[in-house]
C-alpha cells in the first residue's frame, strides 16, 4: 500500500498527465504546442517533490526534463542543485544532480555526478556514459552512448507516461545541440528529424548549413563552399571544425545525396564520415 499522502499522489499524477500530452505532441512534432503543458509538468513535479520528502529524486529529474523539454531549465536547475545541496548519495540523486549540472554547464560537477550513477545498474549506467561524454565535449562517445539509450528505450514494453518516446535521449540532445554535437538520432521513439526545407542546389548552399550523415547524425555545418558557378563546377564543400575530432573535413562533392534549404545529406553513413579527409592545401580561399 502507498505510504503517500493524497496530496502528493495527485501532484504527481497529474505532472505525469501533463508530460504524456506533451510528449504526444513532441512525437507529432508540435514542439511548440507542447511547451506550455511541459511548463506545468515542471512545476508540478517540483510541487510533487517539496510534499513527498527528500528521498523522492524522480520528481526533481521530471522537473528537469520537462524543463529542458519546454526550452528552459537554468531555473531548475538551480533549485534542484539548492534542494541537494551539491551532493549526491544514490544512482537517482546522482543522475539529478548531473543533469542540472549539464544544464548549468558545470561540467566538473556532471562529470563527478555520473560517477555516482554507475552503481545502479545498466540503465543508469548508460546515461552516466552519455553525461561524462557530454561534459568532455566528445562527439563520438556521445553518440554512441545516446544510441545505447534509445536502443533501451525501444525494447521496453511499458513507458513511464503511457507514450512510447526516449525522453532522456530527447533531453540529452537538446544539451548536446547546445554544445554543437548532437547526434541527431532518428527512431519512432524520437520526434521526426527537423524538416530540412524544399530542395536546393550548391548555388543556394550557405556556409553555416547543417551537415547530416545518410543516417540522421548531424556532422557539423559548412564552412567553405568550393564551386565555380560560371563553369557549373561543384567541388564540395568543407566542412567546419568541431565536427568529426574536431578537425575540418573535405566532402567532395559526389558523395552529396542532396541539398536542401536547411540542411545538406551525404550518401555516407556517420561511422563512413568519419574517414573524410582533411581539406586539400589548394582549394579555392584558405584552407
Amino acid at each position: 500500500m502507498s505510504t503517500e499522502r493524497p496530496e502528493q499522489q495527485r501532484l504527481l499524477q497529474e505532472a505525469v498527465a501533463r508530460e504524456a500530452e506533451a510528449h504526444r505532441m513532441l512525437l507529432d512534432a508540435e514542439d511548440e504546442r507542447a511547451r506550455e503543458p511541459l511548463r506545468e509538468a515542471a512545476e508540478l513535479y517540483r510541487r510533487s517533490w517539496e510534499a513527498a520528502g527528500p528521498r523522492s529524486f524522480g520528481r526533481l529529474i521530471g522537473m528537469l526534463k520537462a524543463a529542458v523539454l519546454a526550452g528552459g531549465g537554468s531555473s531548475e536547475a538551480a533549485y534542484a542543485r539548492g534542494e541537494l545541496g551539491g551532493e549526491a548519495d544514490s544512482p537517482a540523486a546522482s543522475w539529478a544532480l548531473a543533469l542540472a549540472a549539464l544544464i548549468e554547464g558545470d561540467d566538473g560537477l556532471a562529470r563527478d555526478a555520473a560517477a555516482g550513477m554507475r552503481e545502479g545498474g545498466d540503465a543508469f549506467a548508460r546515461t552516466a556514459e552519455a553525461v561524462e561524454a557530454l561534459a568532455d565535449r566528445d562527439r563520438d562517445r556521445y553518440a554512441g552512448a545516446v544510441r545505447a539509450i534509445v536502443a533501451d528505450f525501444e525494447a521496453r514494453d511499458v513507458h513511464l507516461t503511457g507514450v512510447p518516446i526516449a525522453d532522456t535521449a530527447l533531453v540529452l540532445e537538446r544539451i548536446a545541440a547546445e554544445r554543437g554535437i548532437a547526434a541527431g538520432l532518428a527512431s519512432p521513439l524520437l520526434p521526426s528529424p527537423e524538416d530540412l526545407g524544399t530542395p536546393g542546389s550548391y548555388l543556394t548552399l550557405a556556409e553555416g548549413t547543417p551537415v547530416l550523415a545518410s543516417d540522421g547524425e548531424q556532422l557539423g555545418r559548412v564552412e567553405q563552399v568550393l564551386a565555380e558557378p560560371g563553369a557549373d563546377v561543384f567541388d564540395g564543400f568543407v566542412l567546419g571544425a568541431g565536427a568529426l575530432g574536431g578537425e575540418r573535413r573535405f566532402v567532395e562533392g559526389a558523395i552529396v545525396e542532396e541539398i536542401y534549404e536547411r540542411g545538406v545529406v551525404l550518401k555516407l553513413n556517420a561511422a563512413q564520415a568519419r574517414a573524410l579527409p582533411k581539406p586539400r592545401q589548394d582549394t579555392a580561399g584558405e584552407p
